[in-house]
């Protein structure tokens, strides 16, 4: 992978693209090759995967979330808060204060909506993902992550990163379908993508010792070798989970709505940190050898319990299940 010491990509130093964009990407055409056109590039664009009624739909269903996970916390007693916990992330600026009167703008992420609220469960279950997925990936397959990104106005940039570090999969039959729920651009924070970053495995990543969160490449890509996504509401992306990837700060007065599943096939199966000797969902208290390779920064200590939830398959959306909850 090329890189630079630059600290993400500079969307301003490139010609300004919107309506009328000049960007042109690797697009699925029912009927072609659509599995070599992944293959070669990493990831492509689905126009109008979702028709406006289900992006309605959809803006619906995150406003409900929103409203009753406020609501839930609030009233709730400790056991069910931590519950909830995992369903919202707020920004980090809004954490411990009163919502705003827009709830949503202080909510940077929902969490493994498929498990908790029905229209997501029925959602990643949609006949048009699912005919594009199990073509690509094989008939067995999970839901191995769902997510709302809402990209509120002031939310900050998701550094780079492949979201096969966080998953460790093998064999690495994974990808993200991100829908766009709202109009996407360089200014709210559209999806960049480095095309043909995910042959070589997953890249060397760091993350600071109090924020996990962070954990990112530790080479970044040259801005001319990025491509910034733009999107229109109802298109998708569809990338391969070891394709490079990042988004800019929202510097727009608006949000930027996304709907986010992974999928997975259901043969592949969780690499543990070689420092670590116990279960897939690891003790941080257990000593490691500091000669024996690791992924999740290792130093002093194994991140991964950290993210042993990435892995944590939600549903069987088609053919048959292996491997128990841990994909």
């Amino acid at each position: 992978m090329s890189g630079s010491s630059r600290s993400d990509c500079i969307c301003n130093e490139k010609e300004p693209q919107g309506e009328g964009s000049s960007w042109s990407y690797p697009e699925w055409k029912e009927g072609a090759d659509n599995l070599s056109l992944f293959q070669k590039h990493g990831y492509f664009i689905v126009r109008n995967l979702i028709s406006p009624e289900e992006i309605e739909g959809a803006k619906g269903a995150i406003s409900s979330i929103v409203q009753k996970w406020f609501q839930q916390l609030k009233s709730s007693d400790a056991t069910e808060e931590k519950d909830w916990e995992e369903i919202a992330n707020r920004l980090p600026d809004l954490q411990g204060r009163d919502a705003s009167e827009d709830d949503e703008l202080s909510i940077r992420r929902l969490f493994r909506m498929a498990l908790h609220d029905e229209f997501f469960a029925q959602f990643c279950r949609h006949p048009k993902i699912v005919s594009m997925v199990t073509e690509l990936l094989g008939p067995d397959v999970k839901l191995l992550q769902s997510m709302s990104l809402l990209k509120p106005p002031g939310s900050g940039q998701k550094k780079w990163h492949q979201d096969n570090a966080y998953f460790r999969l093998t064999p690495a039959r994974v990808l993200g379908v991100w829908i766009s729920l709202d109009p996407t651009d360089c200014a709210n924070g559209c999806m960049h993508m480095l095309p043909c970053s995910h042959g070589s495995g997953v890249y060397p990543h760091s993350a600071p010792a109090s924020n996990h969160i962070d954990y990112s490449l530790v080479t970044i890509p040259r801005p001319n070798d990025v491509v910034p996504v733009i999107m229109s509401p109802g298109d998708a992306l569809v990338f391969h989970g070891e394709t490079a990837h990042y988004t800019p700060p929202n510097v727009t007065g608006t949000r930027r709505r996304s709907i986010q599943f992974h999928y997975a096939s259901s043969h592949c199966k969780p690499t543990k940190c070689p420092r670590q000797e116990g279960e897939t969902h690891t003790d941080p208290t257990l000593p490691t050898d500091p000669e024996k390779p690791h992924y999740f920064d290792c130093d002093p200590q194994c991140n991964e319990p950290e993210y042993w939830y990435y892995r944590k398959a939600e549903v069987l959306v088609a053919g048959r299940e292996f491997g128990g909850d841990f994909i």
